[in-house]
């Protein structure tokens, strides 16, 4: 299999997801980029895990840290698409690598809100505002309510 094989590949598989309503914008660029990344190494059809894996983390400084993740996503569907035609396409699993995780949220209890509010009641403000910001406890409750 030649490598542009490869792009025509890449092409029927984006769109098919663009037939079904998907938005390939970024995906499309960064396929293209695996498929060149992939050329450029040589190793030959079929593509095997560990290349899907070395590219995803590849540029991730530059994505951040949930980068490498997604872009090792995109890959495997991808590579899943070419299995169909090439059994032998290895995809990596997407545990492989780690995904970005939000941290914990902290959370205040009843009287820690009850005394935020109560020493928001004591603050004044300092120079003359609408009167619904005069109460920095009005302040305290929205964002206790709507947690914005």
């Amino acid at each position: 299999m030649s490598p542009s094989v490869l792009h025509v590949q890449l092409d029927a598989y984006l769109s098919i997801r663009e037939a079904l309503g998907f938005q390939m914008r970024a995906e499309r660029t960064l396929l293209r980029d695996f498929v060149n990344f992939v050329e450029s190494h040589g190793v030959g059809i079929p593509i095997r895990a560990y290349l899907a894996v070395e590219w995803a983390c590849a540029l991730s400084a530059r994505r951040g840290p949930g980068g490498a993740a997604q872009r090792l996503s995109m890959a495997r569907g991808f590579l899943t698409y070419l299995r169909a035609t090439i059994p032998e396409t290895e995809v990596p699993d997407s545990a492989l690598v780690a995904s970005f995780r939000r941290p914990k949220p902290y959370l205040f209890t009843p009287d820690q809100i009850r005394t935020l509010i109560q020493d928001a009641k004591k603050a004044r403000p300092e120079s003359p505002t609408p009167s619904y910001l005069i109460h920095p406890h009005w302040v305290v409750g929205q964002h206790r309510i709507t947690g914005r």
